[in-house]
Order: C-alpha cells, then sequence, then structure tokens
C-alpha cells in the first residue's frame, strides 16, 4: 500500500530551518577547509585550526556576563576607558553584518559617545571565508595609512566588491596609496592575527556572524537596536 505523505511537515521544516539563520550567517554552513582536505585554489592562506564546532543556536541574547574577548591591539571606536566595551565577531562578506554596520551601529555610537567602545575582530566564514578573510586584510593594511575604519565603512558599503579590484577603487575614493595597500595585501602579513582572531571567536563559542560580547554579555545576530540599548544601560546603572 502507498503511504500518502502530506507536504506541510517538510514546509514546516524548511521554514524552521531558514528561521535559525534570520539574523546571522551562519557557520555550519560555511565552514573553512580543513586541513587535511586538498586546497583550493586561493591566494589566502585560510585554514584556521582548529575548526569550530558547528552549533548553531537561535539568534538571542545571554542575561548574565560570560568571559570578555581579549581586545589586544584591534581596532576600536569610542573611548578606550569606556564602561561599557562592545566586540563584536563579524565578516565583510556576511548582509547580516552589513546591515548591523549600516543601520544600528551609527545609532549606537551617537546615543553613547562617551560609554561604549566598540572593538572589530574579524571572523570570516561566509562562503569558506576566503573572500572575508582576503577583505579582512585589505582593511588592515588600510590602517598602515591610518584609514582603517574609513576602510572599514567602505567595504561595508556595498559599493565595492570583495577582490583586488575593489580594494583599489576603494582606496583611491579614500585617497590612499593604492599601490601600497595592494602590495601589503598581497603579502599577507595580516593572515596571522586574522586566524588568532577566528581562533579566540571559536574559544568563546562563536558559531555565526555577527556575534557580540557586551561586556561579556553574548548577543547573537543582526538584532534590534532596543536589544542592545537595553544591555547597554543595564551595564550603566540607567
Amino acid at each position: 500500500m502507498k503511504i500518502k505523505r502530506t507536504p506541510w511537515l517538510f514546509i514546516t521544516l524548511a521554514i524552521l530551518a531558514q528561521a535559525c539563520s534570520l539574523l546571522t550567517c551562519p557557520l555550519d554552513q560555511y565552514l573553512p577547509q580543513s586541513a587535511t582536505e586538498t586546497p583550493r585554489p586561493s591566494r589566502t592562506p585560510w585554514d584556521p585550526s582548529p575548526t569550530p564546532t558547528a552549533t548553531r543556536g537561535p539568534a538571542a541574547t545571554a542575561t548574565t556576563a560570560g568571559p570578555s574577548p581579549g581586545v589586544g591591539d584591534d581596532p576600536f571606536l569610542g573611548p578606550e576607558d569606556a564602561p561599557v566595551t562592545m566586540v563584536v565577531f563579524s565578516d565583510f562578506n556576511c548582509g547580516f553584518c552589513r546591515r548591523f554596520h549600516n543601520e544600528t551601529l551609527p545609532l549606537l555610537l551617537q546615543m553613547y559617545p562617551n560609554e561604549l567602545r566598540y572593538v572589530y575582530r574579524d571572523f570570516p566564514l561566509v562562503g569558506g571565508g576566503e573572500v572575508g578573510a582576503s577583505a579582512a586584510q585589505a582593511a588592515n593594511c588600510a590602517g598602515e595609512q591610518d584609514a582603517y575604519w574609513e576602510y572599514n565603512e567602505a567595504l561595508y558599503s556595498g559599493a565595492y566588491s570583495l577582490n583586488q579590484d575593489g580594494f583599489t577603487l576603494a582606496a583611491e575614493a579614500l585617497g590612499l596609496d593604492s599601490a601600497a595597500l595592494l602590495q601589503c595585501w598581497d603579502s599577507e602579513r595580516y593572515a596571522d592575527e586574522i586566524i588568532e582572531d577566528w581562533n579566540d571567536g571559536s574559544s568563546m563559542g562563536v558559531s555565526g556572524t555577527p556575534t557580540f560580547f557586551i561586556n561579556g554579555i553574548p548577543v547573537v545576530g543582526a538584532q534590534e537596536l532596543n536589544v542592545f540599548t537595553q544591555i547597554i544601560d543595564d551595564q550603566l546603572g540607567r
């Protein structure tokens, strides 16, 4: 006897699977290649190790603080001694990261000019991570010309492709020495720093981008503005 299967079960499962990634670019769909695989033709040395365990959870916030990721010499905006530090693990190739950067971050910096330090750490994962890692290296190279954040802004604007041509155009638009930037980018001298960010994020349980730690309180995904302001205000005792 042939059993008639209703399509609603499969439709429901598909909707639930999609809902898990409405606010993040999930790691378990875009794991970078492992050291045992045949290397891909790529100019980036993207082979972070160890590879994080893929544990996707709902885009949500925690209610208590945990360990805060280190910041070292990572680029930041806001006062260095601000009472609230927000560390983001982000990917230039992640659409949800772009959404947060363009829509929410400017409002937070405007609302908390003296209370918030925003620290950027690289966690390239989309499509295997090579594109995001390459863009992260270009941004770090722009930092050598004291233009990290201007270049970061340009890459997140969506106006430039995340490849050599786009990196060149972005540098020229900002009045940078594009030849020096490309020479730096081609040397891949920031590859180890990006992999260090990746490993630190992995040790903190990061499994998708963007992921934030606000004074140690994790926030996963491009959440609404009020999610961030509620935590920041609580940390400020407001």
